[in-house]
């Protein structure tokens, strides 16, 4: 909810500006895991909206806005129907469709693996190839 508030404080309702809320997600992971802040806590929020550069007070009222609340459900629905259960989620979109890379953490060269295995299957579908 707070993300969400972020960036609708710093776009509007229909167009939020989703580099600050990617900005304020980053910095509230950090909080948490590097400083040990509570991040659920409205204090944690408060203060990592004004590093961000947000208005406290401002977003302070976002955050408790329906709207908000409404919108960040609808985030919730959105990625449900899109498959994703769980954090973190990885999806590669081509023309047609949404591809899973990942559900849960997979070390890097697994990953590595399975973007390759991508890119090689939609090189021999699309029947374009890498110079």
């Amino acid at each position: 909810r707070a993300v969400v508030a972020a960036g609708l404080q710093a776009g509007q309702l229909e167009a939020p500006d989703h580099k600050t809320a990617l900005a304020f997600q980053h910095a509230l992971q950090r909080a948490f895991y590097a400083q040990g802040a509570d991040p659920t806590s409205e204090d944690t929020f408060l203060k990592i909206a004004e590093e961000v550069g947000l208005n406290s007070e401002e977003f302070e009222s976002r955050l408790k806005d329906p709207a908000t609340d409404e919108k960040t459900r609808d985030g919730f629905a959105r990625a449900f129907d899109l498959g994703i259960m769980g954090y973190p989620t990885l999806l590669a979109r081509d023309e047609e469709r949404l591809v899973l890379i990942t559900r849960g953490f997979v070390a890097f060269d697994e990953l590595e693996q399975r973007l390759a295995q991508l890119a090689q299957h939609l090189e021999s579908s699309s029947g374009v190839r890498e110079k």
